[in-house]
């Protein structure tokens, strides 16, 4: 899917014949050592361009958030995850190709980004955010919608929890496309490109005036309601200032790589080694991030900026799902003080509370993913309750 307007996008590739090929453009391809020679493992983070992988093994393939898609021999498609986040699956050794993007501009004018489409200006009642609420990425995008005051001007449809055979689907009067009046969020696909047959994913910012999917990025899109539309509101908080990009950006790439899809392929790991990898590095960063917030009250200092909401969507969901459906099930956030805190800290932000559907998120891991829970029972626990008072402890040493 063509990603237009307001962020833009840029390919490119780079071709790697071994698994310890040198890194190029920010793509990660490694081979860790509890791995056999016969498997190897390619991540891809959010910086990547593109990676081409030729080998002569079988290749297990991790597909994180920001990829397009697989193509095997440049001609099968295979990646059509329900999930909508992540990708893990073994494929047979052949070229391998995994387009993502690069992150693009929201430009408040609507003029285009280096690579991408003008013609989108910011402006009241012409976006639609399409979203689940049981996504934590889409999470992300419905945060920023609430604490930037931007409800009035950009309108919202949500996706039934529970993935139909066909992918992400529109439901009742509380889950209904307003909008298109769609009954699935793949015809919205549809609408904007009639021959496309790729990957459906949300969140996904629809321009209603031109009839055309705008971005379906959350990183991009939470910046867009960053900026781009502060001439419809008067909260004036800015998640990503100038003067923190750098910070925010480092702390970003390793949650991202570490925790956000670390504790997909750790759930969707189908050779013990890279479970077991793989949830080792989730609680590595967790720990890092626990030592962090001994000095820091939000993750980059005194202020919170979107390196915190998007974590927060991901700890959110981590002692309901990640540790039971996922096995990541060294610790709860519950066991982690300074955490467990902060999550408490970031839940009880005005606003916030109110974006948080736990009955979706479990009903949607639970039940859409038979291979990992074939009798679809949703667990009635774990009892949590973010509304109790943070207090002050975590904030020893800051």
């Amino acid at each position: 899917m063509l990603l237009l307007g307001l962020a833009s996008i840029a390919l490119g590739s780079v071709t790697a014949k071994s698994a310890d090929a040198a890194h190029a453009g920010g793509e990660r391809v490694m081979l860790p050592s509890s791995v056999t020679p016969d498997h190897y493992r390619i991540d891809i983070t959010p910086d990547a361009d593109a990676l081409t992988f030729k080998g002569s093994v079988d290749v297990d393939v991790w597909v994180h958030r920001a990829v397009r898609e697989i193509v095997l021999n440049s001609a099968d498609l295979v990646i059509d995850r329900a999930s909508g986040e992540t990708f893990i699956g073994r494929v047979p050794s052949h070229s391998v190709v995994v387009p993502g993007s690069l992150p693009g501009k929201p430009l408040p004018d609507g003029s285009p980004g280096p690579s991408g489409e003008g013609g989108f200006p910011a402006e009241r009642d012409r976006y639609h955010l399409y979203v689940s609420l049981a996504c934590p990425y889409a999470h992300r995008t419905v945060i920023f919608r609430k604490l930037k005051e931007l409800e009035g001007v950009i309108s919202l449809s949500v996706v039934e929890p529970v993935m139909g055979a066909q992918g992400w689907e529109f439901g009742n009067a509380t889950t209904s496309d307003t909008v298109n009046g769609k009954a699935r969020l793949g015809d919205i696909y549809l609408l904007a490109d009639p021959r496309y047959t790729g990957r459906v994913s949300v969140p996904v910012l629809w321009d209603k005036e031109r009839r055309t999917i705008v971005n379906n990025e959350s990183p991009e899109i939470i910046r867009m309601l960053n900026s781009a539309f502060a001439a419809f509101t008067n909260d004036r908080s800015d998640y990503y200032p100038t003067e923190l990009r750098g910070e925010i950006d480092r702390i970003n790439e390793r949650v991202f790589r570490d925790v956000n899809t670390g504790v997909y392929r750790a759930g969707f790991a189908t050779l013990q080694d890279a479970y077991e990898g793989s949830c080792r590095e989730v609680f590595a960063a967790l720990d890092w991030l626990e030592e962090l917030l001994s000095r820091r009250r939000y993750l980059t200092g005194h202020h919170i900026t979107e390196a915190d909401w998007r974590l927060f969507t991901t700890l959110l969901r981590f002692d309901a799902v990640y540790y039971g459906h996922f096995k990541c099930n060294l610790r709860q956030i519950a066991d982690y003080h300074n955490l467990s805190n902060y999550v408490r800290e970031l839940y009880q932000i005005p606003g916030v509370a109110a974006t948080v559907d736990m009955d979706h998120i479990k009903r949607h891991y639970y039940i859409t993913h038979p291979n990992l829970n074939p009798s679809r029972i949703v667990p009635d626990g774990p009892m949590l309750d973010w509304t109790v008072r943070a207090g002050g402890e975590h904030l020893t040493g800051r």
